[in-house]
């Protein structure tokens, strides 16, 4: 047990480092991307061609969590696209992370990459194979390939998980897009 408790201590110890290395990680990326070119909302573009299966905001699938008067709420859209389907950038930005999402419970990790844009936006988009087409620290252009369909993590089946943040609060996508 005691053994047991000093693994325990070590791993809090070791996501504790995980965490502030991608606190900074961000807060470097968001800097840089001041500098690059989104000029505003209305140069995002949807990431994959496929069917929108789940919406943002009020939704009453299980898995996600309460928010406000919402007893389920979706902060993104999914798109179903068919094996293969490569994930574009939605606008111009720098990636922030690539790999299994830390922030998802440690038994049902997604594959996932983050990329910040200048005006304070992010983008999310999860789900994907587990196949690294881009690497944290590198500029993407709007169109860029970052990623391939997938279904890792919590997912009921091949799709993209496409989130838009802007201010520490997700945006519905669909209503920035071009």
């Amino acid at each position: 047990t005691e053994r047991m408790a000093k693994r325990k201590a070590e791993r809090a110890r070791a996501e504790d480092r995980l965490s502030a290395a991608i606190a900074a990680m961000l807060a470097r990326s968001k800097d840089r991307a001041g500098r690059i070119g989104v000029a505003s909302s209305r140069d995002f573009r949807v990431p994959v061609r496929g069917s929108i299966s789940q919406r943002y905001g009020c939704t009453g699938y299980y898995v996600n969590p309460r928010r406000g008067s919402c007893r389920h709420f979706h902060d993104g859209v999914d798109i179903t696209a068919p094996a293969g389907a490569r994930i574009k950038a939605s606008a111009d930005g720098i990636v922030t992370f690539v790999g299994f999402s830390p922030w998802d419970p440690p038994t049902a990790r997604a594959y996932t990459v983050r990329i910040v844009h200048r005006g304070g936006y992010e983008t999310v988009y999860g789900h994907l194979k587990a196949v690294r087409k881009v690497k944290a620290g590198q500029r993407v252009k709007r169109g860029d390939v970052i990623g391939i369909i997938g279904s890792t993590g919590k997912s009921t089946g091949r799709h993209l998980h496409w989130e838009l943040w802007r201010g520490g609060r997700t945006v519905d996508p669909l209503k920035v897009r071009r």
